[in-house]
């Protein structure tokens, strides 16, 4: 009797009136707690179940910071996200990867990373050791040790950076790296590029062999347009004077070239642009001469901030300077648009966003 007595009044006593039940439904409460916190760490079956409502932007979101870890979790996870996750690649040591020491046939029934390959859309080639890894995977050199092609029969769009287009054709390379516009052109399927970028950081004479080059790698790549993304500096090199490469009229796939620039043309840069217009009219008419041949379907485009307003001042230079004769030819084969209509085409390009953005390019 004592000992209940005492229970009692613990749960009656007035200096601390409920005390007592308190006590009991605060432990009860600290318990639930406790076990839902363990729960919440172990992540069951069963609470993972109770959020099937948000699955997608779970998998989603950690896609989006671990997409490697998503490809693991299950086949159809791997199914759903490895056309996504290889839709625009970099290529570099990780990216190719799954070719080293394959043994292989190279055929995509006896490997992940070929058969992912055929989901990619776009194409980045921004550094040596790039270039030097393509043209490795084409002739099976270690640590490929198997040939392959056709490994992105299905890339519509590709992009090239200044460093990888200057060596091209450089024969001082090791021998297998010369021609890098044709080992990666084995790689893709002819009449599927839609969209070739090139990055150009010097259009001027110092770069004597602009033809030569961008000859060499429309033949490789075999792209339908060829677009120059002219570095914002490209007028402050040598003289001083924006000189841009002269694109030869005897391209054989490309029918379009643009030329990209995103700062602003000062009277003296559209004389330049000018002069350009003029320059590649003699230059087709010499070679037509010489030849007999030029693609008559290739089209200039220049794309260029205020383009309506700079194509009125280069018609007005070009009548004040004695060439009203070039109108004709420039209508019939160049236009001059604002960059602010177009840019938003080459929204997939890192040289062009860079760009756009005033960061430093490759």
């Amino acid at each position: 009797m004592g000992r209940l007595s005492a229970l009692l009044n613990r749960f009656s006593s007035p200096r601390d009136p409920g005390r007592g039940i308190e006590h009991i439904a605060e432990s009860a409460s600290q318990r639930q707690m406790a076990e839902t916190r363990k729960s919440d760490r172990e992540l069951t079956p069963q609470a993972f179940q109770a959020l099937s409502p948000i699955h997608d932007d779970i998998l989603e979101a950690l896609y989006q910071t671990s997409p490697r870890l998503v490809l693991c979790l299950s086949k159809q996870l791997y199914a759903k996200y490895i056309p996504k996750l290889y839709s625009n690649i970099t290529i570099n040591s990780d990216s190719i990867a799954g070719l080293w020491r394959t043994y292989s046939s190279g055929n995509w029934k006896d490997n992940n990373t070929i058969r992912a390959y055929k989901h990619t859309k776009t194409l980045h080639i921004l550094d040596i050791n790039s270039a030097h890894q393509i043209c490795t995977i084409t002739t099976g050199d270690q640590p490929v040790y198997v040939p392959h092609s056709d490994l992105f029969e299905n890339t519509k769009q590709v992009e090239i950076a200044w460093e990888v287009y200057l060596n091209q054709g450089d024969k001082e390379q090791y021998y297998m790296y010369i021609d890098f516009a044709r080992q990666l052109g084995r790689q893709l399927r002819e009449g599927t590029v839609e969209d070739l970028v090139l990055e150009i950081k010097d259009g001027s004479t110092a770069i004597n062999n602009h033809r030569s080059i961008i000859r060499e790698i429309d033949l490789g790549i075999k792209a339908k347009a060829i677009t120059l993304l002219l570095n914002p500096d490209i007028g402050e090199r040598h003289d001083r004077t924006m000189k841009l490469p002269i694109i030869p009229p005897d391209l054989r796939f490309a029918k379009k070239i643009r030329y990209e620039y995103t700062s602003e043309l000062d009277t003296t840069a559209i004389e330049h642009l000018g002069h350009h217009i003029k320059k590649l009219s003699n230059d087709w008419k010499t070679i037509k001469e010489k030849t007999g041949w030029i693609n008559e379907e290739i089209k200039i485009e220049y794309c260029v901030l205020n383009g309506d307003e700079v194509e009125e001042r280069v018609n007005r230079w070009l009548r004040s300077t004695g060439n009203s004769y070039l109108l004709g030819w420039k209508d019939s084969r160049v236009e001059i648009l604002d960059l602010a209509k177009v840019k938003d085409d080459l929204r997939w390009s890192t040289v062009m966003q860079r760009m756009i953005n005033g960061g430093d390019t490759v």
